[in-house]
């Protein structure tokens, strides 16, 4: 959480220099231009050209469109296509870069990921455009859908400004910290904290942590440890901890099993339920108590 508070700090220093700026004339508004204050029609129709740096608030009546936003950006809809510092809030919060607090009743994003702290519908860290990139992301997220790591890679206009998705990748982004959603809780590298949701927790990664839900937990990844609870099944790749559900499959498991049906490959620890599978132990079923060395 130290990068969080960093960004914060970062923050409240610009926010107390602000005094010292001035508003930037109408001649003066190339890259390295500042202002205090931004007022946003619908961009380009705003106060200051997209490239002017706004160092305190920007109000957007409709979209407001800078590279850089230091401080509260507020309004219908935020794009900052840099850096975002600060807080956004707004029905649409999007930034390259956010080391901020995004609160949206609908989508807050961030194509190349930071420190953040989403609430929204949907909230998305490194996954929402063409340039996202693989990295690590630090915070918190809180929605009915979380994602960190899925890019759009390609997309078809239909009018109207809307666009059809047509593919899209993981980008294999990691994060640390937290997510709590009600439809699905998404982290297409390694997730290094907790998840926990009201219907499905899905790492295409490793799991370094723990995973509540109960519908499903999936992890992808060879080097997952830490504890998978769910009410119906838990998958994993290489597991090292507990999983307790109905159903627990993975390929290696270190640990201990606790559901009606156990699966996995290889197994060194305890698997306790009706059906106990090790497909390539020395004994491949046992009901009950099934041990591996």
């Amino acid at each position: 959480m130290r990068h969080i508070a960093s960004a914060w700090l970062s923050c409240i220093a610009l926010l107390v220099g602000v005094g010292n700026g001035a508003v930037a004339s109408a001649d003066d508004i190339g890259s390295d231009s500042t202002t205090p204050v931004q007022v946003s029609f619908v961009a380009p129709l705003q106060l200051f050209s997209k490239e002017t740096r706004v160092y305190g608030i920007r109000c957007n009546l409709i979209a407001g469109k800078n590279a850089y936003v230091y401080g509260l950006d507020f309004g219908l809809v935020g794009i900052s296509t840099e850096e975002v510092f600060g807080v956004q809030l707004g029905a649409v919060n999007a930034a390259a870069h956010c080391n901020a607090l995004q609160i949206s009743p609908f989508y807050n994003g961030a194509t190349r990921g930071g420190n953040a702290i989403q609430i929204g519908m949907y909230n998305d860290l490194q996954g929402d455009m063409q340039d996202a990139v693989a990295g690590t992301s630090y915070g918190l997220q809180i929605g009915v859908m979380n994602a960190v790591g899925w890019a759009i890679t390609d997309s078809r206009p239909l009018g109207a400004g809307l666009y059809e998705v047509t593919e899209s990748h993981n980008t294999q982004a990691d994060f640390n910290g937290v997510q709590v959603g009600y439809f699905g809780n998404c982290v297409g590298g390694t997730m290094t904290g907790l998840q926990a949701n009201a219907a499905i927790n899905f790492v295409y990664g490793s799991l370094h942590g723990v995973q509540i839900a109960p519908l499903a937990n999936v992890t992808h990844g060879k080097e997952s440890y830490g504890l998978q609870a769910c009410g119906i099944i838990n998958v994993g790749g290489s597991m090292k901890g507990v999983q307790i559900s109905c159903a627990n499959m993975d390929d290696d498991f270190q640990g201990i099993q606790i559901g009606a049906f156990n699966m996995c490959k290889r197994l060194k620890g305890v698997q306790i339920g009706a059906i106990n599978i090790v497909t390539q132990g020395p004994i491949p079923f046992f009901p009950g108590v099934n041990i591996g060395f």
